[in-house]
């Protein structure tokens, strides 16, 4: 097979035309089309490009999360990974077409892989939190009577999932100090936006309705802890902390038979069987896995 690390249909045409121009003067749009369709389903990516999207993804991850950001800012992290069966995968596993693996694309596509996976690891750490919290409903004034008048202290933290926490609440509250003057800066990689008496404050906005405050104990908050997403950190999968395996189907018959077995909604939309298996050919399997939990 041919390989490319970017293919662009216009390019394909003229090199078509070109070589075919001496035997076959009357080519029609329908067989340029033909033959561009049967030229893309051949072309591989280049594994430099693959290896690229893997490297950056793993990079680039840590800094679209929020509630792993203020983890990491409190040292409460642990990568064990160790083997945990009982756990859920958290991740993507999705088939996407080869364009977005084209340089001139790529980076964008991390980016919004990144995003995806990210918003999908801080809904389920929020629903863990919530899980292990007592719920209490509070007036903005009982809040505040509260949290001054409590035990409250520098062992605990406070985090906001609504991005008006501190206009709402903190901004005029004696003994809250901002950030921006205790750093000189918009301390927004760790989404710490202040301390109240020594108590660290956080604002992140898990995309969840309603607004929630969490009021926790640093010293019962446990860690978020990282385990094995493969059978074994031998893995030629695993790449800390992911199980990242992106495969081409125009190189992998058994993955498109295993696709055509039952096929998906969006592969049926395609037509025939030998329509699908082209819409395979020309798309590209991501399965982006992880396991953490808290405490």
């Amino acid at each position: 097979m041919q390989r490319l690390s970017s293919y662009n249909a216009n390019v394909i045409a003229n090199i078509v035309i070109k070589s075919d121009l001496e035997n076959t003067l009357n080519l029609t749009l329908a067989k340029i089309e033909s033959i561009i369709k049967a030229n893309h389903e051949e072309l591989l990516i280049d594994k430099s490009v693959l290896n690229t999207f893997k490297s950056d993804f793993i990079k680039l991850f840590s800094g679209y999360t929020k509630v792993r950001q203020i983890f990491k800012y409190l040292n409460l992290i642990n990568d064990s990974y160790d083997v945990n069966k009982s756990l859920h995968y958290i991740g993507i596993n999705v088939v996407e077409p080869k364009e977005y693996f084209d340089p001139a694309y790529i980076s964008d596509h991390i980016r919004f892989n990144c995003q995806d996976l990210s918003q999908s690891e801080d809904q389920y750490l929020f629903m863990k939190l919530r899980s292990v919290c007592e719920n209490r409903n509070m007036s903005k004034s009982e809040f505040i009577s509260w949290i001054i008048s409590s035990e409250i202290n520098k062992h605990f933290i406070l985090i906001g999932n609504n991005s008006s926490l501190y206009r709402n609440i903190f901004e005029d509250l004696e003994g809250f100090k901002p950030i921006w003057d205790i750093l000189g800066i918009n301390d927004r990689k760790h989404y710490r936006i202040g301390t109240l008496n020594e108590m660290n404050i956080f604002e992140i906005n898990d995309n969840l309705p309603g607004a929630t405050i969490f009021c926790l104990d640093r010293r019962l908050l446990g860690r978020l802890t990282q385990f094995l997403p493969t059978e074994t950190n031998e893995s030629e999968d695993f790449h800390p902390p992911f199980f990242f395996k992106v495969e081409q189907f125009a190189s992998n018959d058994s993955l498109i038979e295993e696709y055509m077995k039952d096929p998906a909604p969006w592969l049926l939309e395609a037509g025939n069987s030998n329509a699908q298996k082209s819409k395979l050919k020309q798309s590209v399997w991501v399965r982006i896995l992880e396991k953490l939990i808290l405490f």
